[in-house]
């Protein structure tokens, strides 16, 4: 799969919303590829910009509340980029596909291209189901994902607050939240929330019907981010217990760690990777790809919106 680049020099916000919808409606309420947006032509910040593009679009954008991403939010329903340590590489995945619904589609804008590396490669789901192993897929689609999550209330422990993710002081409206979801949550003596989200691996494309790779476990395991000697060192300083993310198969049994690491790097080498450039608009159907993020040098500045188009299905 290759992203679609498109020159947009001469192409106002309000137009490149335009032709994301018309896209959208010429594919059948479908992406068949990323679209990029090269150069385009603003006013103001990208903070403003940005939710002109979605709002002509006709993109009803939504709050990042319950993810898990460490990320800021600059504006109403804009926010930074996952932000994780510039020397890791972010693996493939689609944006809360562990939540009980994903967002149709994702915005993406450069502030501040990188001075090296940095890109946000995009891959197929459908290609990277067909890329891994039948046996790898099968047990996946069998089995499924739980995740599970401890989320402290003091800032002094590893991980976001359960005040950060849900976005609210109120231990209520919190919980509020988790209902909605329908998901399995307890309190413990501490103050910290556990959440249990049990999830299939593989999902259909609701537009298409094809089978697509939807989940994001070679992300959420602890393993993949740490090396023997620094789990240790987390262990005894913060307990056995205390990893922000975990993730099992749906019975409570673990994902082999090699299984893991081949689904990181089939994502990674099945992916097209263009490079960032100050005023790019990256537009992805939030079913059909994946993204993620390469390692990078200086600056990276990159914005999301996120949402669905007409509200929502």
């Amino acid at each position: 799969m290759k992203v679609r680049s498109i020159p947009a020099k001469a192409l106002d916000g309000a137009a490149v919303g335009e032709l994301i919808r018309d896209m959208w409606d010429d594919e059948g309420q479908r992406l068949s590829s990323p679209l990029l947006f090269e150069d385009v032509r603003h006013r103001g910040t990208p903070e403003e910009w940005l939710p002109r593009i979605c709002e002509t679009a006709g993109i009803h954008t939504v709050e990042y509340i319950g993810g898990n991403s460490p990320r800021t939010k600059v504006a109403d329903t804009v926010y930074t980029s996952t932000e994780y340590p510039q020397r890791e590489t972010l693996s493939l995945h689609q944006e809360l596909s562990y939540e009980t619904r994903a967002p149709e589609v994702l915005l993406f804008v450069c502030v501040n291209p990188p001075s090296m590396g940095g890109e946000t490669p995009v891959c197929d789901a459908g290609e990277l189901l067909s890329g891994l192993p039948d046996s790898l897929t099968e047990r996946f689609a069998k089995l499924g994902v739980r995740y599970r999550q401890h989320l402290p209330a003091d800032e002094r422990r590893p991980g976001k607050t359960w005040m950060a993710q849900f976005q609210t002081e109120s231990r209520s409206e919190c919980e509020k939240h988790l209902d909605e979801r329908s998901l399995r949550y307890w309190w413990e003596p501490d103050g910290t929330l556990r959440i249990d989200r049990d999830r299939k691996a593989v999902r259909h494309h609701p537009r298409t019907g094809h089978p697509l790779w939807f989940n994001q476990a070679d992300q959420w395991d602890i393993g993949m981010s740490m090396n023997q000697r620094q789990l240790s060192v987390f262990t005894r300083m913060f307990g056995p217990d205390a990893a922000p993310h975990s993730v099992t198969y749906m019975d409570g049994t673990t994902i082999d760690m090699g299984d893991l690491r081949l689904i990181k790097q089939t994502a990674i080498r099945l992916a097209d990777k263009p490079p960032w450039e100050r005023s790019n608009v990256l537009v992805v159907d939030n079913r059909q790809h994946m993204h993620g993020r390469m390692p990078f040098e200086g600056d990276r500045q990159i914005l999301v919106s996120m949402g669905d188009f007409g509200g929502g299905e």
